[in-house]
């Protein structure tokens, strides 16, 4: 029988991914000292970056907002409107153009629906699939 105790090291690959990493103390060279650093404690005062206010974090994506609401939110609802208001406007005898094209007449109005004369026929359209009113 074999007194001697088991070997607590692990067998691997040299070169393998799952190989334990073993991390070792170098001493310092001769005539300098070893320098130990160590993260701030509590105790230790604030540091450049706690001293800066919320508002400074705060800041940059707030001028994000801002930019994009004037750049794109502000003229797609000033659009959506003068839409809203032209659709509104629609009344019987208009000429008017479709989103696919099509320029007719109206010739009947209801809540969310126009009739709509080309030539010698007659279609049902949505209000919202009329594009402008000519002139």
């Amino acid at each position: 029988m074999n007194n001697e105790p088991p070997s607590m090291t692990m067998p691997s690959a040299p070169n393998s991914p799952f190989s334990p990493i073993i991390f070792q103390e170098t001493p310092a060279p001769p005539g300098e000292t070893a320098a130990v650093v160590s993260p701030p404690g509590p105790d230790d005062g604030p540091t450049d970056a706690s001293q800066g206010s919320l508002l400074d974090g705060i800041f940059p994506f707030l001028a994000i907002g801002l930019v994009l609401w004037f750049l794109i939110f502000a003229p797609e609802k000033k659009a959506r409107k003068k839409r809203q208001a032209m659709l509104d406007a629609i009344k019987k005898g208009d000429q008017v153009v479709t989103t696919s094209g099509l320029h007719a007449e109206v010739v009947a109005i209801r809540d969310h629906e126009v009739d709509l004369m080309a030539g010698s026929s007659r279609f049902t359209y949505s209000r919202a699939a009329v594009n402008e009113i000519l002139d």
